[in-house]
């Protein structure tokens, strides 16, 4: 009987240390977020030469993107997830389909900068 209140006290006393450490983690967390939709319903218009064979029969088409990216002290992490079901007109239509082209991890101290997995930068838009 001992062991097995020695084995409850022990396991109250685990549990809530670490909710009162997850509680501290998650106040210090962040969670960023963006998403974008662009979409299109073609129509068949001969004043301005868009015939029913161009559009083959794809009337809606729609490039998406959502990207979420968590932060804790100097560490960061994040995810892209695009979509092109199929690419808006004037995209490049190899491209059509979905994923995660973006996954990335970041640890940033003042001497140094690591990061993990793919990525790219991007310097302006002009």
């Amino acid at each position: 009987m001992k062991r097995v209140l020695l084995l409850v006290m022990t396991v109250l006393i685990t549990g809530s240390v670490a909710r009162a450490q997850f509680s501290e983690v998650i106040k210090r967390s962040e969670v960023h977020g963006s998403f974008e939709f662009d979409g299109a319903y073609y129509m068949a218009d001969e004043g301005v030469g868009i015939t029913d064979s161009m559009i083959n029969g794809r009337n809606f088409a729609f490039n998406g993107f959502g990207k979420i990216t968590y932060t804790l002290g100097k560490f960061s992490a994040g995810l892209r997830y695009e979509a092109y079901l199929p690419p808006l007109a004037g995209f490049d239509p190899r491209i059509e389909g979905q994923g995660f082209p973006n996954l990335w991890a970041m640890y940033t101290s003042e001497r140094f900068s690591f990061t993990v997995g793919n990525f790219y930068e991007q310097f302006g838009n002009g």
